[in-house]
């Protein structure tokens, strides 16, 4: 396993992708084209999608999905010139009410410094799945079960 550094390509690009989805809105949903490859992967409990514009079809989806949507990056640890951001998530759904939640997002770049794939990990049955009310219940009395 190496533990290199960062290059200074690698660090540049994964400050511009933080700065990216501090300051997400409809409007910069776009801007996600000159920080990634063309054939961009991006992989959370919910999808996987290839290429740039099925990415930010889901960006644009989740601000048609939720309101105020925000992520704040707490962290970023690196593996030479891959990342992990540890993030915080809040917005508001009709249905669901506030989301509130951390995760992490893999970050894999290429040798030229550019963005291939992000691979989210977080908790789609505390935060999301649990909240809805029927499968909701059934996941916590699944929880509950497997409880000690």
């Amino acid at each position: 396993m190496s533990y290199a550094a960062p290059t200074a390509q690698a660090r540049e690009t994964v400050s511009a992708y933080i700065r990216f989805f501090e300051n997400l809105s409809p409007q910069t949903v776009t801007d996600l084209k000159p920080l990634t490859i063309s054939g961009f992967r991006f992989v959370d409990p919910f999808n996987d999608v290839s290429g740039q514009d099925k990415a930010i079809a889901l960006l644009r989806k989740m601000f048609r999905d939720v309101e105020a949507p925000r992520f704040v990056v707490t962290d970023t640890f690196w593996q030479g010139d891959n990342a992990v951001l540890r993030w915080r998530f809040t917005a508001k759904q009709r249905f669901l009410g506030e989301l509130d939640f951390t995760g992490l997002s893999e970050l894999k770049l290429n040798p030229e410094g550019s963005i291939v794939s992000q691979t989210d990990y977080w908790d789609a049955n505390q935060h999301f799945l649990a909240q809805i009310p029927l499968i909701g219940f059934l996941i916590r009395a699944i929880n509950r079960r497997a409880a000690l």
